[in-house]
C-alpha cells in the first residue's frame, strides 16, 4: 500500500503529487449570516436598539443582518447622535415605510458607510428623514445618507424631508447606489454623485 505524509499547509498554497496540483483556496470559509432584532424604538444605545444592532454587526465579521421585532409598534427612532458609521456589509430590513422612520431630528446623518471600500449595505422597508443640515454643494456630506466607496441598495425606502444640503451623497471612485421602487420627497439637492 502506497502512502505518503504531506505537510499541512498555509491556505494559497499548492502541493504536487505525482503531477497533480491541489491548490487550497486563499480565504477562510463562509461564516454564516448573524441577525440582530431591534426590540424598540428608543435611541440610547441599550440592548435591542438599532443602534447597538449596528454597533455589533460591525463588530461581528462578515454581512449581517438587522431586523425590526413584528411586535414593535409603529413610530419613529429619532436619533440622539449620528448612528455608527456602517463598516461591514450589513442588511437592514424594516417592517414598512409607513411603519418605521429613522428621524435624524434635523441634526445628524443618518446612514455613513466607511470609506474603506467592499461595504454592501442593502435597504429596505423603512423611512429615512430629516437629517442634518447642510449648505448645499459648498458643503457635501450627505444630510440623510453618505456613500464613500461602497454600494448601498435601497428597495421600498422612502427618502424625505431634508430642507437644506445634499439628501443622499455618493463619493469617490467605486461608490454604487441603487434604487428600487424608493420614495424622494421633500428634499433640497436630492441625490449627488462625486
Amino acid at each position: 500500500m502506497w502512502s505518503k505524509r504531506i505537510p499541512v499547509l498555509a491556505a494559497g498554497a499548492a502541493v504536487a503529487l505525482s503531477g497533480l496540483v491541489v491548490a487550497l483556496p486563499d480565504s477562510e470559509p463562509a461564516r454564516a449570516s448573524v441577525t440582530f432584532t431591534v426590540t424598540t424604538l428608543a435611541d440610547d444605545g441599550t440592548s435591542g436598539t438599532l443602534r447597538d444592532a449596528i454597533t455589533q454587526a460591525n463588530a461581528t465579521a462578515g454581512a449581517d443582518t438587522i431586523v425590526f421585532d413584528p411586535n414593535l409598534p409603529a413610530g419613529s427612532i429619532i436619533l440622539t447622535s449620528a448612528l455608527p458609521r456602517i463598516t461591514e456589509s450589513l442588511t437592514i430590513t424594516g417592517p414598512g415605510q409607513a411603519n418605521l422612520t429613522i428621524d435624524g431630528d434635523g441634526q445628524y446623518l443618518i446612514i455613513d458607510t466607511d470609506g474603506s471600500g467592499g461595504v454592501v449595505l442593502n435597504l429596505s422597508d423603512l423611512t429615512i428623514r430629516n437629517g442634518r443640515p447642510g449648505n448645499g454643494y459648498s458643503d457635501p456630506k450627505g444630510a440623510l445618507v453618505r456613500n464613500k466607496r461602497n454600494t448601498i441598495n435601497a428597495t421600498d425606502v422612502t427618502f424625505r424631508d431634508q430642507a437644506t444640503g445634499i439628501s443622499i451623497l455618493s463619493e469617490e471612485g467605486g461608490s454604487q447606489l441603487n434604487f428600487v421602487r424608493c420614495t424622494f420627497a421633500n428634499l433640497d439637492f436630492g441625490v449627488h454623485a462625486n
